[in-house]
């Protein structure tokens, strides 16, 4: 097997395990399937890769300071070859994204907003009369439940004042997260 296909197999079987959570890929498999007769070099190989794979996931680097890093890293003495850049930067290129929002996903293990919808309804009829045709807004937030795939739905109704005390509240988080990235 050539050594462009070897590296280019030997990181996305390793992406496949450290990202994707794939058990099946061993080192074993790896080390049969890939470097059948060179067994030798697979552990220093596997090493350098799963390095920088994990400093440049860590870090989420764009591809051109990917580049640099792992042009900077191939100076230094067992540093990886230039056919390893050229495998890690195949492969990050065009796995980035997927690779941040797992990372990002398993940062993650508290639930968070999906959506946001709402609509204003005007009540028309009512046992009394002081409730008719005051608006009420309708909120609906579907929310993605920490470490797993399910959403909860949560539906509530807001009458004026309290709609006008959330905006305060809002505006109220704007002005201090204005405040700390300032």
């Amino acid at each position: 097997m050539d050594q462009e296909k070897q590296l280019n197999g030997l990181v996305t079987g390793l992406t496949r395990r450290m990202f994707f959570n794939d058990d099946d890929i061993t080192d074993e498999i790896l080390k049969e399937k890939l470097f059948a007769g060179a067994e030798a070099s697979f552990d220093s190989v596997s090493q350098r890769v799963t390095k920088m794979l994990n400093a440049v996931s860590a870090a989420d680097m764009e591809p051109a300071q990917a580049e640099r890093y792992l042009d900077a890293q191939g100076k230094k003495k067992d540093g990886v070859t230039e056919a390893e850049q050229a495998a890690i930067m195949k492969f990050w290129k065009k796995e980035r994204g997927r690779v941040h929002d797992v990372l990002v996903k398993r940062a993650c293990w508290n639930d968070g907003l999906a959506s946001m919808s709402w609509r204003v309804d005007v009540l028309t009829s009512s046992q009394h009369v002081d409730e008719l045709n005051s608006p009420a807004a309708i909120m609906e937030f579907k929310v993605d439940k920490g470490d797993d795939e399910t959403q909860e739905v949560v539906r509530f109704e807001m009458g004026v004042k309290q709609v006008e005390d959330m905006l305060q509240q809002v505006d109220d988080i704007e002005k201090q997260i204005k405040t700390l990235t300032s």
